[in-house]
C-alpha cells in the first residue's frame, strides 16, 4: 500500500524547497535493487550520508554464540520468560535460533535508548512481536505507538529507536534478508487483499510524521552488518529530518487481533493462519503466522490437533504468548523448535509422554491467540542455545472418562536435588498448564512441607507445619502475568461479571491484583495490610462504591479466613457485596471448603496446598518438641536453596 505523509514535490528527481532558499535533498530507500518496494524521501537540508567522525566498531555486537550440542539435530525447548529485562530494546537483544537467511532474538528491555541515539540493520529485515509493554518507535518515517499483541514491521535501512512509555517490555523479534510482507497470495493483481484474506493492508498503522528536526551536531547510529557485528557511524545533522515521504517501504504496526482468522469442518493447517511472508516460499525465507480465536473444527469425527506431519521444507518455530493454545502443551513466553520430520516420527502417544499436558476439555472452546508458528524454508540453521531445567515433576493423572476430564485435578511432586523429601501439590484449575506449575515451583520455590510455623505473626496467630508463601512467585513478572491471564480465563468462562477487584495491600499480592483488574477492565482497592501477615482495619487505597459485586483477591489462602470471611465482612461494611474470589494457593481447611460450597464455579484456585494448621493450644509440634514456632516471614523473605 503507497502511503504519503508530509510534503514533498509530486515528481520524484525534481527541485523542492522544504525552506526558503534551501534546496532539499532527495533519497530513495528500496528494496530488491531498483525492482522493489520503495520510498521517497526529502531531506530538508543534508546529504542523509554526511558523517562527522569515522566510523568505530561499536561495544557491543548480535554475532550468535551456540553451546556443542547445538549441533546436534533435534527439538529444543526455550523458557524465554525466565530470560532476565535489562538494558534497551537494541543492547538487550538475544540471538536464539540462527540461519544464513533468519535469526530469531529475544529482547527485554527496561529502558528507553539514550537520548538522541539510533539503530539501523543494515542487513536484515524486521519484525517485532510485542508480548509486553508500551512505547513508540521513532524514525525518519515518524512515530508508531505500540502496545502489547502487535506486530511492529520495520524495513532494512531504516533508521530508529525505541522508546518505552512502560516499565519494561518484551519483543520476539524476527530478522531476514528478504523484505517481510503479507503474504502476497493474499492479494489481488490490483495488490488490493481479497475478500477471502485473513488480512485487510488498511488496517495496518502508519507513521505520524512531526515537525522535521533541523539541527546540527553529533548523531550516534549503530549499524548492524555482517552477521551481528556493529559499526557505530555519526552523522553531523539529526537523522529525523525529512519534510516529507511517499511510496510502499516503510515501518507500520500491525495488531494480531486484526488478524482475521479463517475457520473451516477440520483442523486447519498453519499456512491458513499465515500473516507474514518473507522470501520465495517454500524455496527460501519464511512463513510467519498468528493463531488467533477461531472456531475449532466441528466435523462430528475430527480428531483433535496436532496430526502427525512430516514436513521436509520447513522447520517450525511456535512462540506462546498465553497459556490457551489449545493444539500443543502452551506456556507463556514458551518457544518450541521442532525439526523437519519430528512430527511424523512419533506417534500421539509418544509426544505426549514427552510433554505433560493439561486437562482436555470436551467442548473444545475457540482457539485464543496462544502463539506464532514460525516456519524458515530451506537451507535452516538448527543450531539453538538451550537453558536446562533443574527439575522434573512427577505427573500422576487417574484415568477417567473424557467427559469427566474438566475439573480433574493433577498430583505433582517436585524431585529436588540431595533426596529433598517430596512434598504433594495439587493442581486445581483446568486451564492452567501443568509444565507452568512445574517452572513456578522450580524457580520460585514457594513452598515447604517441614518446617514449624507462626501465622500470623502474633500472640494470637495459629501454627502450621509447613508454609507457602507468594512472595517468591509474585517477585517474577512473567509468573503473575500467567497467573492472571489463567484468571481472567476463568472469568471468562465462568461468566464472573463484577464491578471492581478487592484485595489486601500486601506488597507480594499487589502486582497480581493490579495485573488481574487491568485483564479485567476494572478498578481495584485495597485493604491495609500489617506486617504480621493480619488484616487492618482501613481501605488504604481505591473506593468501594456501594452496591458494587466485588472480586476478593489474595494470594494465598492456606486457612481461607480471608477470602471466605475478613474480606466479604469489610466489604460488606462498605456497602458491597463479594460475589466472587480467587486466590493462587488455597489450603484444605473447613473454611476453604465451606468458601467453595458458598460460591462454587465462582471461586478460583490455581492450585491446592496441603498445609496442617493448629491452634496454638492444640499444636502437635509444640507437644513434641517443646519448640516455640518461627514467623512464617523467615520463610517468605528469606532465601531459596
Amino acid at each position: 500500500m503507497i502511503v504519503k505523509k508530509g510534503t514533498l514535490p509530486p515528481t520524484p528527481h525534481t527541485e523542492f524547497y522544504a525552506m526558503p532558499d534551501v534546496l532539499a535533498r532527495e533519497e530513495i530507500h528500496g528494496s530488491y535493487g531498483f525492482s522493489g518496494a520503495w520510498s521517497r524521501k526529502v531531506h530538508v537540508r543534508y546529504y542523509p550520508t554526511e558523517q562527522v567522525k569515522a566510523p568505530r566498531k561499536a561495544d557491543f555486537d548480535f554475532v550468535p554464540e551456540f553451546p556443542p550440542e547445538a549441533d546436534i539435530l533435534q527439538p529444543y525447548h526455550i523458557t524465554t520468560g525466565l530470560m532476565p529485562f535489562e538494558k534497551d530494546a537494541i543492547r538487550s537483544r538475544k540471538p536464539i535460533v540462527h540461519g544464513p537467511r533468519t535469526t530469531l532474538s529475544i529482547s527485554k528491555p527496561t529502558a528507553s535508548m539514550p537520548p538522541e541515539t539510533f539503530f539501523r540493520n543494515g542487513e536484515r529485515h524486521e519484525v517485532y512481536f510485542v508480548q509486553e509493554g508500551e512505547g513508540l518507535v521513532r524514525s525518519e518515517y515518524g512515530d508508531l505507538t505500540f502496545r502489547k499483541d502487535v506486530y511492529i514491521a520495520i524495513p532494512k535501512g531504516t533508521t530508529y529507536r525505541v522508546e518505552l512509555t512502560s516499565p519494561k517490555a518484551w519483543f520476539l523479534l524476527v530478522e531476514s534478508i528478504y523484505p517481510i510482507n503479507f503474504a502476497p497470495h493474499y492479494f489481488n493483481k490490483e495488490g488490493q487483499a481479497t475478500l477471502m484474506s485473513p488480512v485487510v493492508e488498511t488496517e495496518i498503522e502508519t507513521p505520524t510524521l512531526p515537525a522535521f528536526r533541523d539541527a546540527r551536531g553529533e548523531f550516534p547510529i549503530d549499524v548492524k552488518h555482517g552477521g551481528g557485528k556493529v559499526t557505530r557511524i555519526t552523522l553531523g545533522h539529526h537523522p529525523f529530518d525529512l519534510s516529507g515521504w511517499e511510496g510502499a517501504l516503510y515501518p507500520f504496526v500491525f495488531d494480531i487481533k486484526s488478524h482475521h482468522g479463517i475457520a473451516r469442518e477440520i483442523h486447519t493447517a498453519p499456512p491458513m493462519h499465515q500473516t507474514f511472508q518473507a522470501g520465495n516460499v517454500p524455496h527460501s525465507g519464511f512463513s510467519l503466522c498468528s493463531f488467533v480465536p477461531v472456531m475449532a473444527g466441528w466435523h462430528p469425527l475430527e480428531v483433535p490437533a496436532p496430526y502427525a506431519h512430516f514436513n521436509v521444507d520447513s522447520d517450525e518455530l511456535m512462540f506462546f504468548c498465553n497459556p490457551f493454545y489449545g493444539a500443543r502443551g502452551g506456556r507463556r513466553g514458551r518457544l518450541v523448535h521442532v525439526p523437519p520430520g519430528r512430527d511424523a516420527a512419533q506417534s500421539a502417544r509418544q509426544r505426549r509422554a514427552e510433554v505433560p499436558r493439561g486437562p482436555r476439555e470436551t467442548a473444545r472452546p475457540a482457539r485464543r491467540h496462544a502463539g506464532h508458528v514460525l516456519r524458515e524454508h530451506a537451507h535452516h540453521d538448527p543450531r539453538v542455545c538451550v537453558p536446562r531445567p533443574r527439575v522434573r515433576p512427577e505427573l500422576g493423572r487417574r484415568p477417567r472418562a473424557r467427559a469427566e476430564r474438566r475439573r480433574l485435578g493433577v498430583a505433582v511432586r517436585v524431585r529436588r536435588p540431595m533426596q529433598t523429601p517430596t512434598v504433594p501439590v495439587r493442581l486445581v484449575s483446568p486451564t492452567f498448564k501443568p509444565e507452568l506449575l512445574e517452572e513456578i515451583l522450580d524457580v520460585s520455590r514457594p513452598f515447604t512441607g517441614e518446617g514449624h510455623f507462626l501465622y500470623p505473626a502474633d500472640k494470637e496467630g495459629n501454627h502450621t507445619r509447613g508454609f507457602f508463601a507468594i512472595e517468591s512467585v509474585t517477585s517474577h513478572p512473567a509468573f503473575v502475568e500467567a497467573i492472571a491471564d489463567d484468571m481472567a480465563a476463568w472469568a471468562l468462562r465462568e461468566g464472573i461479571d463484577v464491578d471492581m477487584v478487592f484485595a489486601p495491600a500486601q506488597p507480594a499480592v499487589r502486582p497480581l491484583a493490579d495485573a488481574i483488574a487491568k485483564r479485567l477492565r476494572r478498578s481495584v482497592a485495597y485493604w491495609e495490610y500489617l506486617p504480621s501477615g493480619r488484616f487492618g482495619d482501613a481501605l488504604v487505597e481505591g473506593w468501594v462504591p456501594g452496591g458494587s459485586k466485588v472480586l476478593a483477591l489474595n494470594g494465598v489462602s492456606l486457612q481461607g479466613r480471608c477470602v471466605g470471611l475478613r474480606l466479604p465482612q469489610f466489604v460488606e461494611r462498605l456497602g458491597a457485596d463479594v460475589t466472587s474470589a480467587a486466590v493462587f494457593a488455597k489450603g484444605t481447611t473447613d473454611l476453604v471448603h465451606q468458601t467453595e460450597e458458598r460460591l462454587g464455579p465462582r471461586f478460583y484456585s490455581t492450585l491446592q496446598v496441603d498445609v496442617p494448621v493448629y491452634p496454638a493450644a492444640a499444636c502437635p509440634m509444640c507437644a513434641a518438641t517443646n519448640r516455640l514456632p518461627v514467623s512464617w516471614k523467615e520463610f517468605a523473605d528469606g532465601p531459596r536453596p
